[in-house]
C-alpha cells in the first residue's frame, strides 16, 4: 500500500487593505488517493474527500492522517450504520434552591 505521495502545492490570493497576500498551501495525498490532507495557513491541518469535501481538521499532520485512517476504515466496516440518534431535552431538572 502506498502511503504517501509526493505534495502538490498550489497558491490563492487574498487582497486586505490594498495588498495582495499569497497563501501556499500543501495537499499530500495517503492511501492510494482515498484522501489528502492540507497545512492550512492559520496552522492546521484539514483531511479531504478527493472531491474536496472536508474529513478531520486536528493541529498537526500526524493527528490528521491518523484519525482520518481510523475514520475512513471505521465507515467502510459499517460502524456507524447502527447508531441511535438521542433527542434530548434542553431543559434540566432540579431546584438550586433546595439545597
Amino acid at each position: 500500500m502506498r502511503h504517501s505521495l509526493p505534495h502538490t502545492s498550489y497558491r490563492s490570493s487574498l487582497r486586505l487593505n490594498d495588498k495582495l497576500y499569497y497563501i501556499i498551501m500543501e495537499k499530500k495525498f495517503y492511501d492510494d488517493d482515498a484522501f489528502y490532507v492540507e497545512h492550512k495557513s492559520w496552522q492546521i491541518w484539514q483531511s479531504h474527500y478527493p472531491d474536496g469535501s472536508g474529513i478531520i481538521t486536528s493541529l498537526n499532520e500526524h493527528q490528521c492522517v491518523t484519525a482520518t485512517r481510523w475514520y475512513l476504515k471505521a465507515k467502510q466496516e459499517g460502524e456507524f450504520d447502527n447508531v441511535e440518534i438521542k433527542m434530548y431535552d434542553e431543559v434540566v431538572g432540579g431546584n438550586w434552591d433546595d439545597q
